[in-house]
């Protein structure tokens, strides 16, 4: 079983950029491999670096119009890698405590298990991000918000709207939940 924490180059565009109002999340990461095939611990690596930067989405959107259903994480772990051909996946399991979709907050501790799906290229191998979810890091998800919160104060004083102030509030609500202890 192998931890995120593991030290390994990885290659990505994880830069997220916004197009008007719509964030562009990465599809893939590419796995910098030591050998023909990635390791547990290189594609950790991998799927930690996506997750940290695929957080931006919390800094960016208006929580409210969440497309992807966020989960965000205290742990994840890769226990188990398989390929076949020019495809293989990752197990893996995540513990958390808080999911995100629209203006809903899920404050319900969960472990789940999923597969991360891998795909040969020509540079080696990429992770493929899930359609319908993105994973978050707690810590990546605090400081995401934390910015978006202090942006949205700096601009709520010159705008005089009240969707910065709904906003703010809907920030307020998930930072609460990212906190609150587990039972």
């Amino acid at each position: 079983m192998k931890s995120a924490d593991s030290t390994t180059t990885v290659t990505a565009d994880v830069g997220l950029t916004s197009s008007g109002s719509t964030l562009e999340i990465p599809s893939s990461i590419l796995v910098a491999a030591s050998r023909d095939k990635p390791t547990e611990a290189e594609i950790a690596e991998a799927v930690s670096e996506l997750n940290n930067g695929t957080g931006a989405i919390l800094r960016e959107e208006d929580l409210s119009r969440l497309e992807r259903k966020v989960i965000v994480y205290d742990g994840l772990t890769i226990d188990r890698v398989e390929f076949k051909g020019s495809r293989g996946s990752a197990q893996a399991r995540i513990k958390s405590q808080v999911t995100l979709l629209g203006e809903s907050i899920e404050r319900k501790p969960r472990y789940e298990e999923f597969r991360w799906e891998l795909r040969r290229v020509n540079g080696g191998w990429e992770v493929l991000v899930p359609k319908d979810r993105v994973y978050v890091p707690r810590d990546v998800a605090v400081r995401m918000l934390a910015e978006r919160l202090a942006s949205l104060a700096q601009d709520s004083g010159f705008s005089g709207l009240d969707s910065p102030l709904r906003q703010q509030g809907q920030i307020v609500h998930a930072l609460s939940a990212l906190f609150q202890e587990g039972p």
